[in-house]
């Protein structure tokens, strides 16, 4: 132990892979911890998945387990969960698309943006940004449409002047620099 290693992981669906994997990488980072002299840089471990999905079950169900186990044995592992930017609702093309007016959408962005403001937003008409990640969305709306107001690869945060607090992708980036095992997808 002490020195980075890697390892690919592939085996049937249903034989445990995922605790396979989730268990010895979070023991291995509490012991990395535990050996960790003032300076060091806090050991960290990364989990890449093919699918948001699967990313879903390691960080909900999966290493919440594992935690569990590793909670009983006196240890605690910090999880995080990064998905890419197209999985979040991008408050400024949100707010611009909506300000533009729903005269200038066609009936479905009309039908699918009255889904999503109440969808996403709080009794009071505020963000909720707990709620601007797709996959936790009751509804989903169409691709097309969810381009149009997603944090897409074209998107500029460096001068959103939503991105320190009104931004549910960098919240939870800002929120997870101390995590010890980061789940993201290829």
């Amino acid at each position: 132990p002490g020195s980075p290693f890697h390892a690919i992981v592939e085996a049937g669906t249903g034989t445990g892979k995922s605790l396979a994997l989730t268990f010895p990488l979070a023991l291995y980072i509490v012991l990395l911890k535990m050996r960790m002299k003032e300076g060091d840089r806090p050991p960290k471990g990364f989990i890449a998945t093919a699918t948001t999905t699967l990313q879903g079950q390691l960080y909900d169900d999966d290493l919440p387990m594992v935690n569990k186990v590793l909670n009983d044995m006196g240890f605690n592992v910090k999880v995080a969960l990064y998905k890419g930017k197209g999985n979040y609702l991008c408050t400024r093309r949100f707010l611009n698309f909506l300000e533009a007016g729903k005269d200038k959408m066609t009936d479905e962005e009309r039908k699918e943006m009255d889904m999503l403001v109440s969808s996403v937003t709080n009794t009071d008409n505020t963000l909720n940004l707990e709620k601007c990640d797709k996959q936790k969305l009751p509804k989903q709306p169409s691709d097309d449409f969810w381009a149009k107001v997603n944090i897409n690869l074209d998107s500029s945060c460096a001068d959103c002047p939503y991105r320190s607090t009104g931004c549910y992708y960098h919240l939870i980036r800002d929120n997870s620099k101390d995590a010890d095992v980061y789940i993201g997808n290829h």
